[in-house]
């Protein structure tokens, strides 16, 4: 049967549609590579970027950094383990760089989401592995985003109730944005 009225929230507007599932995710909430995400509200100041993965047979050697656009999507500065004080003016902190993670490793990138406004609009998570492999074929890898009073180690790394998108990263290649 064909579909003649649809309605669609316009809270879906920030998201892509999957034309297959290859690329959904079973996070904790589903999202298809290209979606924009709303992470401002009054629950904290801080905005964390994590990514987590687990070493399969190989060494897993995954980065995280961040790219900032400003209302024009013209770039504005990368924050990751290559330029960990690049973001200094935004108010950032980045946890380092991890280079094998047998037993589970996090990378996070924090951000003063007040102070990087008066930079930039954009906030745009990258994750490349550096060892070689497809993230779909490292066992356990996924990324998101969290809300946080404070920056830097103060807390846990994962706070849960804090989380506002997880995402598992099982796409093919080793570079996403």
């Amino acid at each position: 049967d064909f579909l003649e009225n649809v309605y669609l929230s316009p809270n879906m507007k920030n998201y892509t549609l999957p034309t297959n599932n290859r690329n959904a995710s079973s996070g904790y909430k589903t999202l298809s590579f290209g979606s924009k995400v709303n992470l401002s509200n009054d629950e904290g100041k801080i905005l964390r970027f994590f990514t987590h993965w687990k070493n399969g047979v190989d060494r897993v050697d995954i980065d995280l950094s961040l790219e900032l656009y400003d209302d024009n999507f013209c770039y504005v500065n990368t924050v990751g383990w290559h330029n960990m004080t690049g973001g200094k003016k935004f108010d950032t902190y980045h946890s380092a760089d991890i280079v094998t993670a047998p037993d589970g490793a996090s990378e996070f990138v924090d951000l003063n989401y007040m102070q990087a406004r008066k930079f930039a609009r954009y906030a745009v998570v990258c994750n490349a592995v550096y060892t070689g492999q497809d993230f779909k074929d490292i066992n356990e890898c996924f990324s998101g985003g969290m809300v946080r009073k404070n920056l830097g180690k103060d807390g846990e790394v994962f706070e849960a109730r804090a989380v506002k998108t997880k995402f598992d990263l099982t796409q093919s290649g080793s570079n996403l944005n």
